[in-house]
């Protein structure tokens, strides 16, 4: 088990909630530590006090996670966006819940639990950053214990001789796709370790022979390529012009420098930007051809 994973899921509650304090050497977390400590007996009011904020926190915090898991959706599947139940939430609560749950709103007008709810139910006001932080700060702790579970299982790979800079690369990519949860991506790139190691052992003198992109081919080697004949026929129908056509030739480049030659895939689509800009052309690429009618 992963100690981190454990100490990191209790204290992001605290942050999601703006339940926290940073005084330089150390941070606090939490509005009751007196509890705790014992330094005073807890009133009768206090604790319920306490159990309406909990209980308030709870439904915000599905609530922001909800918003989250939306934004995200919009921004990286097909899937359209997604909307918060916030009626089933609070169907869940019973009548007496609810009640103290209202009474506790009107009461604590200046609370933080009331500002934070009525922020997240009302979807505005709250930054989309700090939502996907929130999402995605949850989804890679949840990840950890089992990239840690992994990781220890891996024994240490012996190789008498440096491999081919092709074969490191799909190594180090394979790995990171299995650990962080890619099985598709962790499939396509096995194969292309596979093919990389078996050509550097059996065909070592092969030359790899240099390639020109797309958008300098002749007419008669794009139309040995599928993908750059279906982008033609694309442009000739009208479903996409000039710069979409463009950018799926680069999409195909960096496809085939990945599962190739993925040392030149390094050197021109290594930085975030370049990476962001070739995920931007395939989805410029995806909104067009899904905008077009079926009569086109």
């Amino acid at each position: 088990m992963s100690d981190r994973a454990h100490i990191f899921r209790r204290i992001l509650p605290y942050i999601d909630n703006d339940d926290w304090m940073d005084y330089g050497d150390y941070i606090v977390f939490g509005e009751h530590a007196f509890e705790a400590v014992g330094t005073r007996s807890v009133t009768e009011k206090e604790r319920r006090d306490k159990k309406v904020s909990e209980e308030i926190d709870r439904i915000v915090a599905e609530i922001a996670r909800q918003h989250g898991e939306s934004l995200a959706a919009e921004r990286t599947t097909m899937d359209g966006p997604r909307t918060v139940d916030l009626e089933n939430m609070l169907n869940r609560c019973s009548p007496e819940t609810l009640r103290t749950i209202q009474n506790a709103f009107e009461r604590m007008s200046q609370d933080r639990a009331k500002a934070s709810a009525t922020t997240a139910a009302r979807g505005s006001n709250a930054a989309p950053l700090n939502k996907l932080d929130r999402y995605y700060a949850a989804q890679v702790i949840s990840k950890l214990e089992r990239i840690v579970r992994l990781a220890s299982a891996l024994d240490a790979v012996e190789a008498e001789r440096p491999p081919a800079p092709a074969v490191r690369e799909y190594f180090k990519e394979v790995h990171n796709c299995l650990l962080y949860d890619f099985p598709i991506a962790c499939a396509v790139l096995c194969r292309a370790l596979l093919e990389a190691a078996l050509k550097e052992r059996l065909e070592p003198e092969k030359k790899r022979r240099p390639r020109k992109p797309s958008n300098q081919l002749d007419a008669w080697s794009r139309a040995k390529s599928d993908t750059l004949r279906r982008l033609d026929q694309a442009e000739a129908k009208g479903v996409l012009d000039g710069s979409r056509v463009e950018a799926g030739e680069k999409v195909k480049d960096a496809g085939d420098a990945a599962v190739h030659r993925p040392e030149d895939f390094r050197k021109q689509w290594n930085r975030d930007d370049e990476l962001w800009l070739l995920v931007d052309d395939t989805r410029k690429v995806l909104e067009d051809l899904h905008r077009a009618t079926s009569g086109t």
